[in-house]
């Protein structure tokens, strides 16, 4: 008996933690697909350049790279183990991430995205985007094989969005810009233009190529990570101060937001 309530209190704590703390996610892509902001994408038509998560409950930064689009691997597998151990090793020292992990799985090598998501999932986590049901996840879903995955976590509620929640109790479109200056502060926005980042992206690849700097591709990685570190503080703020004031798309008028739990209601704690 003090074993089963013991194991409930403690899965009870897991959840409640994980509501106040998720792992928040955000990615940059490497191409502009067609779309209105705020609108549902197809995932088809955009490419990943890297993808960012914040554990809020460790204080720990993750950045998953495709490292077969950015290294040139060559035949024998000691010198591509070589070529990766080094742009790792380099982007780790640039990046204010800490870990640099694969996006997609890579041989003899442990971590890629889904790899943390099966891992964070089984923990009974949740996940924190802005756009994340109709930008993120579908595109993550899509180009990671990851639709079922998603799908068994979106029965479970795990997903937090901080544009649907918006979206859902007022109608209004808000960008993520808007919402951190709104929860930040105006000198607190992001540190790049996301029209600006495909290119970026693009352009350090070959870079990197012809001369091994990193410079292009830790910008937009640090840029990344940084938007899924802001999404996290706009969702405290928000549920620490109850409402945000914020100009929405297509408005000049700041409207003021109630905020209660962003509209996310965790699934009983019920342990069978």
């Amino acid at each position: 008996m003090i074993v089963v309530e013991t194991h409930y209190f403690i899965l009870r704590w897991m959840t409640e933690m994980s509501n106040l703390f998720p792992v928040s996610i955000d990615i940059e892509t490497a191409n502009l697909g067609p779309g209105t902001p705020g609108q549902k994408v197809n995932p088809a038509d955009w490419e990943i350049a890297c993808v960012a998560a914040y554990d809020s409950l460790t204080n720990v930064k993750y950045l998953f790279v495709p490292f077969e689009d950015v290294v040139v691997f060559d035949q024998d597998p000691e010198v591509n183990a070589h070529n990766l151990a080094s742009i790792i090793y380099e982007l780790s020292k640039a990046s204010t991430a800490d870990f640099i992990l694969p996006l997609h799985p890579l041989k003899n090598m442990i971590g890629s995205f889904a790899d943390c998501l099966k891992f964070w999932s089984l923990n009974a986590r949740y996940f924190l985007a802005h756009r994340g049901h109709n930008f993120d996840w579908p595109i993550l879903g899509h180009h990671l094989g990851l639709d079922e995955a998603i799908t068994v976590l979106n029965l479970r509620n795990a997903f937090i969005d901080t544009h649907a929640s918006i979206q859902a109790s007022t109608g209004l479109n808000c960008g993520l810009s808007a919402l951190m200056t709104a929860a930040l502060g105006v000198d607190e926005g992001k540190i790049l233009s996301g029209k600006d980042a495909p290119k970026l992206w693009t352009d350090g690849i070959k870079i990197y190529q012809d001369d091994l700097s990193i410079d292009n591709l830790t910008l937009v990685m640090d840029y990344c990570l940084d938007d899924a570190v802001k999404t996290y503080q706009v969702y405290e703020k928000g549920l620490s101060q109850k409402y945000l004031e914020v100009i929405p798309y297509d408005s000049k008028s700041v409207v003021r937001i109630p905020i209660v739990d962003w509209g996310h209601k965790p699934l009983s704690n019920k342990v069978e």
